[in-house]
């Protein structure tokens, strides 16, 4: 049973969900091949006969494409759990109601600086991100001397790129105010079963390992983006190793946000 924020429940249900419907279509596909031929169509009527010998004369999809598409579905899923992440950091301090002189002048410089890029960018935004330029100037007008309380823009402060390899994700998360550290991340236990290390190895040679296999994933995911379905890197085996790593890697976020983390 999942457990954790409710990004992270949303996560761990779309990646089990997904590998629940590859696991579904292809025990349809051996279902297919176990019952052709031992049919008994005398006992159908004229519409089950044809709906049934249909069905059965079908064509599996192609594999590679069924399981690039999991792939991305998972990648594009774990991104957003990342960004929601980070969106809740900004509504946390947003709940705290706190004026601009009570916030850390880094902090606040940095919403008025991420608000004003996503405000340069109003003609084409992202297509994750939706708002208006009201808001962001509301937003902006928050951060000046005088005003009650600072209004942090999640939308903004959670737009990062290159999310997967978390270098950035932790970086945005420290500038919230709360620390992600890759070398605490790589003394969880979740990760280390994920990558099939030793209980004793070292945290370095951990990090090492996920940020190696971090990298992967990310090039995996802009090939099929780019390249298409027929893209050949993703194997069965590939992808539920990923699934795996990625969800002890939001396992391991969780904990150190949580503050129940190993240091």
């Amino acid at each position: 049973m999942t457990s954790g924020s409710p990004q992270k429940i949303n996560f761990d249900q779309l990646t089990e969900n997904s590998l629940k419907w590859l696991d579904w279509i292809e025990g349809a596909t051996k279902l297919q091949g176990l019952i052709k031929g031992n049919v008994n169509f005398d006992g159908l009527e004229g519409d089950e006969k044809k709906f049934v010998a249909s069905r059965l004369n079908e064509v599996a999809p192609n594999r590679q494409l069924l399981l690039n598409s999991v792939y991305i579905t998972m990648t594009a899923g774990f991104e957003e759990y990342l960004r929601t992440t980070l969106k809740a950091m900004a509504d946390n301090l947003n709940q705290e109601a706190k004026p601009p002189n009570a916030h850390h002048k880094t902090l606040v410089n940095f919403n008025i600086r991420e608000t004003a890029k996503l405000l340069r960018r109003m003609d084409s935004p992202p297509d994750y991100i939706t708002f208006n330029h009201d808001d962001l100037c509301r937003i902006l007008g928050s951060c000046a001397t005088g005003s009650q309380a600072v209004q942090f823009n999640g939308e903004a402060l959670s737009d990062v790129d290159g999310l997967i390899r978390l270098k950035n994700f932790c970086e945005r998360a420290e500038g919230l105010g709360k620390r992600v550290d890759l070398d605490v991340a790589a003394k969880d236990p979740a990760i280390k079963i994920a990558l099939k290390q030793e209980k004793n190895n070292s945290a370095r040679d951990v990090r090492k390992l996920l940020e190696d296999e971090l990298e992967i994933i990310s090039r995996y995911r802009n090939r099929i983006a780019h390249i298409g379905g027929n893209a050949s890197d993703v194997t069965e085996p590939v992808l539920r190793s990923h699934k795996y790593l990625l969800s002890a890697v939001a396992v391991a976020i969780e904990n150190q946000i949580q503050n129940r983390a190993k240091k």
